[in-house]
């Protein structure tokens, strides 16, 4: 079974990634779950459940919140 596309270029992901990062950030509730599940489950873990190819932007926005708190 091949992987769903979800965009077609990495400006598209770009996108993506940004979209999703504003939501993030406007619920401080999902902000620290998403930082609680990374510690608890690792990085690997948290990629696998996205699956999405846009994950590694994501992941580097989340390091930064981890690096800042």
């Amino acid at each position: 079974m091949s992987k769903p596309d979800y965009s077609e270029t990495p400006a598209e992901n770009a996108i993506i990634v940004g979209e999703v990062m504003q939501e993030i950030e406007k619920n401080l509730s999902l902000k620290s779950r998403i930082i609680e599940a990374l510690k608890q489950g690792g990085k690997e873990a948290f990629k696998e459940l996205i699956d999405n190819p846009a994950v590694n932007i994501l992941m580097a926005s989340i390091d930064g919140w981890n690096n800042a708190e």
